[in-house]
């Protein structure tokens, strides 16, 4: 009966230890990983600007970016990844110019943005300051002179005259005149 209680006690000791390892470093498994690469990934594409004026072959950067996060035990390390990543992608300027957020964002959510049990804060930062300064292909002097992307004209908030898009941009754009 000894003999039992003591592997009954020695097994909780271990489970106990066990519990206390993973709360103080937690792994992320490979399906917490894969939700968040696709996430930032498809994120990056859209709103970073030199991935959005299609600077970058971005299907290959996420073959190349893939073997990186899955070697990431931590959220530390994942974030690590995520951030060098976009440091290498290129400075985001910060905008001068207010968009308005309230026409297509009812069923639009980035709030895994802010996952602690994911991402750092730092990251989280760095994907914020990306979300709020995206879609700069419109420079202000072109706004100003009433001249849209690719040399179209801007006329009483529509672009008229010449073909918007090209077959390499990547841009979803949306600005209000105010």
């Amino acid at each position: 009966m000894k003999n039992i209680r003591l592997r009954c006690a020695c097994f909780f000791i271990l489970l106990f230890f066990k519990a206390v390892t993973c709360i103080s470093n937690p792994h992320i498994d490979s399906t917490k990983k894969l939700v968040s690469i696709c996430r930032v990934w498809g994120f990056l594409k859209y709103y970073h600007p030199e991935v959005a004026s299609g600077n970058f072959n971005w299907d290959q950067q996420l073959i190349e970016i893939l073997p990186k996060v899955q070697k990431a035990a931590t959220k530390e390390q994942l974030s690590k990844v995520y951030i060098d990543w976009i440091v290498s992608l290129g400075k985001v300027k910060e905008r001068n110019i207010k968009i308005r957020d309230d026409y297509f964002n009812h069923n639009f959510d980035l709030t895994w943005i802010n996952d602690s049990e994911i991402f750092t804060t730092e990251l989280s930062q760095k994907l914020e300051f990306i979300e709020n300064n995206r879609n700069q292909w419109l420079k202000r002097s072109d706004h100003a002179s009433k001249n849209g992307p690719n040399g179209a004209t801007l006329k009483d908030g529509a672009i008229i005259g010449k073909k918007l898009f090209t077959h390499s941009s990547r841009h979803l754009f949306l600005e209000t005149h105010l």
